[in-house]
């Protein structure tokens, strides 16, 4: 993972570039859609070569705008670069002349936007214990 190639190609420096069908030599798609935005789709995959689930992020490039693509390119580049218990995990990228595929560590329990929104709702339930002294 040490390879670097230029922006101009794609890339970003500090991840190795594979092209062409690799992903799914390495990677098999399981299951539904787990999420999607505005130029990527995630679904749940398996590595082929020991079973572990993981995650693909599938990005469209034809969807992607040129601030869109650098964006990206930023986002692989930190994620790569950071490794900590509480931030998803990059493990491979791959580039394909229509989509890229950035294969992450699977995080279950849903959207953490979801989450963090029913945890404020939560927080502001008054006890029923305390009604009274209100």
């Amino acid at each position: 993972l040490a390879s670097v190639y230029s922006k101009t190609m794609g890339g970003c420096l500090g991840v190795s570039k594979k092209s062409g069908p690799i992903f799914d030599d390495n990677y098999e798609i399981i299951g539904d859609e787990l999420g999607h935005g505005a130029y990527a789709v995630v679904h749940k995959c398996i590595r082929r070569s020991d079973n572990k689930d993981m995650a693909v992020k599938i990005v469209d490039r034809q969807k992607l705008a040129g601030e869109d693509e650098d964006a990206l390119q930023d986002e692989i580049s930190i994620l790569k670069s950071l490794e900590h218990g509480n931030i998803v995990r990059l493990y491979d990228v791959f580039e394909e002349s229509d989509k890229y595929y950035l294969v992450m560590e699977i995080c279950n329990g849903g959207e953490l936007f979801d989450r963090i929104v029913r945890k404020k709702k939560s927080s502001r339930k008054i006890p029923e214990n305390s009604k009274n002294s209100i």
